[in-house]
Parts: structure tokens; C-alpha cells; sequence
């Protein structure tokens, strides 16, 4: 068994995340491709809006990263890199994860906190600093 390729493993996600999101195979595959600058010097890549437990808008998901659909992201936060972002977790206000970052639980994130690097917070933790 040979190991994927990147491209492989980003086509598999897609899937995956059309899978968890209940959108037909059709339907994803014929889906506008959206691109978004996250001012990390890696210009515009692929990328999503969230689309938050309540059905309101979220913000901005780089399709390399990863956010459950039980997850709150505000409309001003921002996922991106390989970052995960899970369980009940809520990313609010300018707050962003990145890099190899996981949140998970019911942890909060707030005001301009960013989370990167191989960070990790979870459930009980409310952050509004910088963490890597």
C-alpha cells in the first residue's frame, strides 16, 4: 500500500466533510470552489464559509482544516492551515486557529485570541491571547 498523495487526502476530506454535511455527491461536486486570503503569506486558498449549528453564517474554513458541524465559528473568526476544530467548541469574535491546532470540547475563544502551531485546547479552557 503506497502512501496518498496530498491532493488524494484533500479529495478524501471533501468528501468526507460532504458526508457529514448531508450534501449529495452531485451536488458537492458541482459546488463553486471559494478562495480566501487569511493573511498568513499564503495569499487566496480553497476555502469555506461554516455554517453554524443554528443555520446562521459562520466564518471563514480553509478546506485543509476542519470544522465540525456542531462548532460555532462567528462570522469575523477564521480556521485555516491543518487545523481542527471539534466536539462543541465555539471560535468567536476575530479569534483564529491555525497551523496544527486543535479546539475541542466546550472550549471558547474570544476577542483576537489565535490558537496555532500544535496548540491544543480543550473542553473547560476560555482563552483571548495568543497561544503556539
Amino acid at each position: 500500500m503506497s502512501t496518498p498523495t496530498k491532493q488524494e487526502v484533500l479529495t478524501a476530506l471533501d468528501t468526507l466533510r460532504a458526508f457529514i454535511e448531508g450534501i449529495p455527491d452531485n451536488e458537492h461536486a458541482t459546488t463553486p470552489k471559494s478562495t480566501f486570503d487569511f493573511g498568513d503569506g499564503n495569499g487566496r486558498v480553497p476555502a469555506h464559509r461554516h455554517i453554524n449549528p443554528n443555520g446562521t453564517l459562520g466564518g471563514w474554513v480553509a478546506d485543509t482544516a476542519y470544522v465540525a458541524p456542531t462548532v460555532h465559528v462567528d462570522l469575523n473568526a477564521r480556521v485555516f492551515g491543518n487545523a481542527l476544530v471539534g466536539d462543541h467548541a465555539r471560535i468567536y469574535d476575530y479569534a483564529k486557529v491555525f497551523g496544527y491546532a486543535g479546539v475541542f470540547g466546550d472550549a471558547r475563544l474570544y476577542g483576537y485570541a489565535k490558537i496555532g502551531g500544535n496548540a491544543r485546547i480543550r473542553t473547560g479552557h476560555i482563552f483571548s491571547g495568543t497561544y503556539k
